[in-house]
């Protein structure tokens, strides 16, 4: 059953959030059609230059990348779908200088590639979603950190008291326990 209006979460940045039903009510094949108008909607309809973008990002920002493509999915990856990510990825860092590139992006991204949107509208895919989560990857990861408050408190009150004390007696602070969840599904 649909949770009751005041146990709803709240949208974060609602003016980007998905119509209601875009991802759950919907076959595949609807939302790959779907996605891309609201990507484009969100990012104002702007198109950008993704070989212009990829060619500035930084020296240390370019390396990273070279080390994290490779290794990002290889089981669903070809090498043309890798030299689609890594462009995309170095023009999401240019396009986003404060957050630049920090690891989990390549996941995130790969999403993309692997539903075969075309580069310019995986980048503006990935500037979207990052846009709905504030803070997630930018240094910091102050959106990340307050979800996981978030979350901490609801375990404290949701679940038994049981299962807290045992988290705590496990010393994995939840930040590392939500980490694979949160940064990269």
């Amino acid at each position: 059953p649909p949770l009751a209006p005041q146990q709803q979460p709240p949208r974060v940045a609602a003016a980007l959030a998905m119509p209601d039903g875009a991802c759950t009510n919907r076959p595949l094949g609807s939302r790959v059609q779907l996605w891309p108008q609201w990507f484009r909607s969100a990012e104002g309809g702007s198109t950008w230059d993704i070989e212009t973008l990829a060619h500035s990002a930084p020296n240390e920002v370019v390396r990273q990348i070279g080390l994290d493509v490779p290794r990002t999915r290889p089981d669903q990856l070809g090498p043309a779908d890798r030299e689609a990510l890594r462009r995309i990825l170095l023009a999401y860092s240019a396009k986003d200088p404060e957050v630049g590139y920090c690891q989990g992006l390549n996941s995130v991204a790969a999403v993309f590639v692997i539903l075969r949107f075309d580069e310019a509208t995986a980048l503006r895919g990935l500037c979207t979603l990052l846009q709905s989560c504030p803070g997630y990857h930018a240094p910091g990861l102050r959106g990340y950190l307050r979800d996981v408050a978030v979350m901490d408190a609801l375990v404290r009150q949701v679940l038994p008291a049981g299962i807290h004390l045992r988290l705590e007696s496990l010393e994995i602070p939840l930040d590392v326990l939500a980490s694979e969840h949160f940064l990269r599904s």
